[in-house]
């Protein structure tokens, strides 16, 4: 009785996964309220992932600018909505398999006179994007004067350049503006998302060298939960929705 009862505490001992959530992300990969994440993307995968590890799950909100410190020094396990591509230190960090895709589509007002299913659908159009950011499918439109960049620095005034004609489409992340419509109605009521992909990047996590828990072991849990479908069912909340 005693070694079960010895087996029943470490068996409920496993440590918190400490998840490091980027004060930078925007809804509805984060929702913040104050410096407490309280809702989206992030926070529901990664109770999903403590779930599938049988471990408590604790976010830790840090600035953008400090995440990769806290990577580095083991503060946080992981960091997910990242990629090596976009990390300064990837070399020195480990990664996950694939969590989730970003991918950048294209928006227009619903009386816009074309299907864009290709990017030469693109040309002599007014596009708006975010300032800052590279469009690599669309930099040759650009170069060669077949079409307009027009850049905000943020994608509620981006829809408002579209909502009032200063641009004839955007790209951005298909659940940012997914995002964006769900908290306004009344104007997401005129909008259209085109077939085109303009990109698709996969999103890993980071995994700090001191992480309590190993990449293998995270591995085996994204791989389940893409088995089990909770994957899916959670993206299916957010994704964009025939309006």
């Amino acid at each position: 009785m005693a070694a079960a009862a010895l087996l029943a505490g470490g068996a409920q001992a496993a440590p918190a996964l400490r998840i490091g959530v980027a004060d930078s992300d925007s809804a509805p990969i984060v929702v913040l309220a104050g410096s407490q994440l309280v809702g989206g993307l992030s926070k529901e995968l990664g109770e999903e992932l403590g779930r599938t590890l049988k471990a408590p799950v604790e976010f830790i909100v840090v600035s953008r600018k400090r995440v990769e410190m806290a990577i580095d020094n083991g503060s946080i396990d992981i960091v997910c909505n990242t990629n090596p591509a976009w990390y300064v230190g990837a070399s020195r960090v480990g990664w996950t398999r694939e969590f989730y895709p970003q991918i950048e589509r294209v928006m227009s007002l619903k009386p816009h006179p074309r299907t864009i299913d290709s990017i030469d659908e693109l040309a002599g159009q007014r596009i708006g994007v975010i300032g800052g950011y590279h469009y690599t499918a669309v930099e040759p439109l650009w170069q060669g004067q077949r079409a307009t960049r027009v850049n905000q620095p943020r994608l509620p005034l981006l829809m408002r350049a579209l909502q009032t004609g200063m641009v004839d489409v955007v790209i951005n992340s298909e659940l940012e503006m997914s995002a964006w419509a769900r908290a306004n109605p009344a104007q997401a009521a005129n909008l259209r998302l085109h077939p085109l992909v303009v990109s698709v990047m996969p999103t890993r996590c980071a995994v700090s060298p001191g992480s309590r828990y190993s990449e293998s072991r995270l591995d085996q849990a994204i791989a389940e939960m893409e088995q089990n479908g909770s994957i899916r069912r959670i993206l299916d909340r957010y994704e964009w929705k025939n309006r």
